[in-house]
């Protein structure tokens, strides 16, 4: 059963299938730069970011969105590193993407709403997924390790929710909205699932996904989880408060859609099979000695093997088999491979 509400730039989900995989997303990391220091972080580690050596350039951005556009990709994802809105180029990429009839999709911390930013955003076209833990304070510092920051968010979520009233359309029954709350949860924070949705009510798009064992969260494990039982529960109060099921992608025959139909660029140009982790970095190529149609082809050939061996598996990188996909894929002699997309 479709979900009430469908977010806008990943509606087409609904479409998809197991057997389609054809290129509709693809996500963008920046150079890392954030005001939070999370305990969740994935691109952070005992506190401290792991950044790339060397970025590509706006220029390269623009090359691959060009590249993508000409794939039939649906959206672009801007998903860190870190919060987008401290970088740079922020505007220059989504005015890119706007003007060429892409779709941009971008995280935040929502601590960066400003009114200004808000309205950018809106007359961008730009789809917000907005990270909240806790409706709590104390809790809420504790997991950004901010100070009193929880008041300016909620004001901020509150003035998008307001602007963003003006874009909701129903389709075929359900409500396209443009604004998602994603909350991570843990032993922590799991009591106030119910609440936080409670909070998204008809304008906000509710998802929820199981905290995964990256980055920052490696050192924390256990702050954050209580036990193993409790970390298995994780998985069913996703399925129970996601209104999408699971993650914000979820196809209706039950795969992420950023795995089935996206790919990751890191900051330096490696491709990755998600950008929420860089273990998988190079390992596909980078943009200045791989296509992206080409890396794309090579991610889904060893992604749908794991697939076939494991199943049905709504995120791969929470998989607990996910590091036996990434000394598979250590494998590969990039070179060598060839893989007639055709023949899938």
């Amino acid at each position: 059963m479709k979900p009430n509400k469908i977010f806008n730039g990943i509606s087409t989900q609904f479409l998809q299938t197991s057997h389609t995989y054809s290129l509709l997303y693809v996500m963008f990391n920046l150079p890392f730069d954030c005001n939070f220091h999370c305990e969740k972080c994935f691109h952070l580690e005992n506190n401290y970011p792991n950044k790339s050596e060397t970025f590509i350039d706006i220029f390269s951005i623009k090359k691959l969105i060009n590249e993508a556009k000409e794939l039939g990709v649906h959206s672009i994802i801007i998903a860190g590193e870190g919060e987008p809105a401290l970088n740079k180029n922020i505007k220059k990429i989504i005015t890119e993407l706007h003007n060429i009839g892409l779709i941009p999709i971008v995280y935040t911390n929502g601590s960066t709403l400003t009114s200004s930013l808000i309205n950018f955003y809106f007359n961008h076209n730009v789809s917000l997924v907005i990270a909240l833990d806790s409706l709590n304070g104390q809790t809420y510092d504790r997991f950004s390790r901010t100070k009193g920051m929880l008041p300016k968010v909620l004001n901020n979520i509150e003035n998008a929710r307001q602007k963003y009233a003006e874009k909701i359309i129903e389709l075929n029954g359900s409500r396209v909205v443009h604004l998602a709350i994603n909350t991570t949860i843990t032993s922590i924070n799991k009591h106030e699932l119910e609440n936080i949705k409670d909070f998204c009510k008809d304008d906000i798009l509710f998802v929820c996904n199981p905290i995964a064992r990256f980055g920052n969260a490696t050192g924390n494990w256990n702050d954050l989880v209580t036990n193993e039982q409790d970390y298995q529960l994780f998985h069913d109060l996703s399925q129970k408060y996601s209104e999408t099921g699971g993650p914000l992608t979820l196809t209706e025959d039950g795969y992420c859609g950023y795995s089935r139909n996206g790919i990751g660029i890191s900051p330096s140009g490696d491709y990755m099979t998600c950008a929420y982790t860089s273990k998988t970095n190079g390992l596909f190529g980078n943009i200045k000695t791989t296509s992206l149609k080409e890396a794309f082809e090579l991610k889904q050939k060893y992604e749908n093997e794991y697939y076939q061996n494991y199943g049905k598996i709504p995120c791969l990188i929470r998989h607990d088999n996910f590091d036996k996909y990434i000394e598979k894929l250590k494998t590969i002699k990039l070179t060598d491979v060839v893989y007639n997309h055709s023949t899938k």
